[in-house]
């Protein structure tokens, strides 16, 4: 399902419209692979932040667009 037949917005609460704080994890994956050539494995560190989950608003766009929604279940 594509995000383009949905209205993403922020969220209200009583009427106050609540700015999302952008706040980012951080953490490590490591992905282990082995080469052809090597006899040994190669290990990958890699270093990724995600941002921390916050309040929003989804609805469809249209009536168009949730009939296209719920044809995609």
């Amino acid at each position: 399902m594509a995000l383009a037949v949905f209205d993403v917005t922020k969220f209200s609460k009583d009427g106050v419209v609540i700015e999302p704080v952008q706040e980012q994890t951080t953490g490590t994956i490591r992905c282990a692979s082995s080469g052809f050539l090597f006899a040994d494995s190669v290990i990958l560190m890699e270093q990724r932040s995600h941002l921390i989950p916050f309040q929003c608003v989804i609805k469809p766009r249209s009536q168009q667009a949730a009939h296209l929604i719920m044809m995609d279940e």
